[in-house]
This record gives structure tokens, sequence and C-alpha cells, in this order.
């Protein structure tokens, strides 16, 4: 009786210990389980975190580039500008000099015909006293 007895007890001893272990490993094994879905979600959380940073910089880095481009064709469309401007500046003074110099010549050659005329009217005057004067 004694002997079943012990058995019994350590049956239900052996029993129990399994029990325990199973529970405890089952623990394990959830907590396991819980710890790695954290870690994932965590790891999946800062990927997220991570790619919108490097989002937002990349759009910075764009934005800036952007505007150092239009600042850069800014400063050349100005620089070309002031070349233009300079270069129409030269050929409208060039024109104007050629302009005054053919004035002036028209106004030479005008003055000649003028002289010439006021000569050869002068002549035709003399003439035509002449003539009157043999007349009388």
């Amino acid at each position: 009786l004694k002997q079943q007895h012990e058995r019994e007890l350590t049956e239900t001893k052996a029993q129990l210990q399994n029990k325990l272990e199973t529970d405890h490993a089952q623990r394990l094994a959830i907590r396991e389980q819980t710890l790695r879905r954290q870690h994932e979600q965590t790891i999946v959380d800062q990927t997220a975190s991570l790619q919108n940073h490097h989002e937002a910089e990349l759009r910075d880095h764009l934005h800036m580039q952007e505007v150092k481009m239009r600042q850069a064709h800014a400063t050349e469309t100005a620089a070309k500008l002031q070349a233009l401007n300079k270069s129409h500046r030269a050929a409208l003074e060039e024109h104007h000099v050629a302009h005054t110099r053919s004035l002036e010549e028209l106004d030479a050659k005008h003055e000649q015909q003028h002289q010439e005329t006021t000569s050869q009217l002068q002549q035709v005057h003399h003439a035509e006293r002449s003539r009157l004067a043999a007349d009388l």
C-alpha cells in the first residue's frame, strides 16, 4: 500500500512537473511570439519613419535643386539680356553716327547746290543787267 501510494505520489509529482514544464513552455512560446510581433512591428514602424524622413529629405533636395536651377537660369537670362542690350546700344550708336554723318553730307551738298544756284542767278542777273544796259 505504501509502495502504491509512493508510486501514485511519484506519478502525480511527475504529471504536475510535466504540466508545469508544458505550461512554462507554452508561456515562453507565447511570450516569444509576442516579442517577435512587437519586434517586427517596431521594424515596420522604424522603416516607415525612415522612409518618410528620406522622402522629405529628397523633396527638400529636389526643391533646392529646382531653386538653384531657376536662379542659374535667371542669372544666365539677365547676362544674355545685358549683352543684347549692350549690342543694341552699340548698333544704335553706330546708326546714329552714320545718320548724323549722312545728314552732314546732305547739308554740305545742299549748301554747295545753294551756292551754285546763287552764283548762276547772280550771273544771269548780271547778264540781264548788262543786256538791259546795252539796250538803253
